[in-house]
C-alpha cells in the first residue's frame, strides 16, 4: 500500500527546529502552578520510614563504634571464660559404642553364595575364551586373504592377456 506522504531517508532534520521545540517544552514546565510540598513531595509508607530509620540508625552506631575504637562484634563469652581459666586435662570419654548399622545400609548376608555359582561363571569364562579364538582364527583368514588378492588379480590379468 502506498504512502501518503513523501519521505526522503536522505534529509537532515535542522537543528533550530528541535532546539525550538525543547525550549517549548521546558518553558511549558516551569509555568506550572507551584504546588505545596506536601503534594510534590514522595512518600513511601510507613514500613520504608522505619527501614530508613533503622539504617541511619545502625550507620550511626558503626561510625561511633569506629570513632570509640570498639569491635563490632565483642568475642564470645564461652570464649573469654575458657581463655582466662588455666587449661585443665580433658576428662576421659567413653569410648563409643556402635549401636548397628547405619541408616540405609544394605543387610548383610546370612547365606553363603550359592553351589553353582562358581561353576557358571567357569563356564562363562569359557563361553568367552572360546569366542576370542574363533575371532582371532577369523582375523587371520582374513588378513591371509587380503594378503594373497594382488596375486590373485596378477594371475587374472595374465591369463586375459595371454592367449592359451
Amino acid at each position: 500500500m502506498p504512502r501518503s506522504y513523501s519521505f526522503d531517508h536522505f534529509q537532515s532534520i535542522n537543528a533550530e527546529q528541535v532546539t525550538g521545540v525543547r525550549a517549548a517544552e521546558k518553558q511549558g514546565v516551569t509555568q506550572q502552578e507551584d504546588l505545596p510540598e506536601s503534594a510534590t513531595k514522595i512518600h513511601y509508607g510507613k514500613k520504608h520510614a522505619q527501614t530508613e530509620e533503622l539504617f541511619h540508625a545502625h550507620q550511626m552506631e558503626k561510625q561511633l563504634e569506629e570513632l570509640a575504637g570498639v569491635d563490632r562484634m565483642p568475642p564470645k563469652r564461652a570464649e573469654t571464660q575458657a581463655r582466662t581459666e588455666a587449661p585443665q586435662a580433658e576428662p576421659q570419654r567413653e569410648p563409643q559404642i556402635n549401636r548397628g548399622t547405619p541408616i540405609g545400609a544394605l543387610p548383610e548376608p546370612q547365606e553363603p553364595p550359592q553351589q553353582g555359582f562358581f561353576r557358571e561363571i567357569y563356564d562363562d569364562a569359557g563361553r568367552h575364551l572360546r569366542v576370542v579364538r574363533m575371532a582371532a582364527k577369523d582375523i587371520s583368514r582374513a588378513s591371509w586373504r587380503l594378503l594373497t588378492l594382488p596375486v590373485e588379480a596378477a594371475k587374472l590379468a595374465a591369463r586375459r592377456f595371454r592367449p592359451t
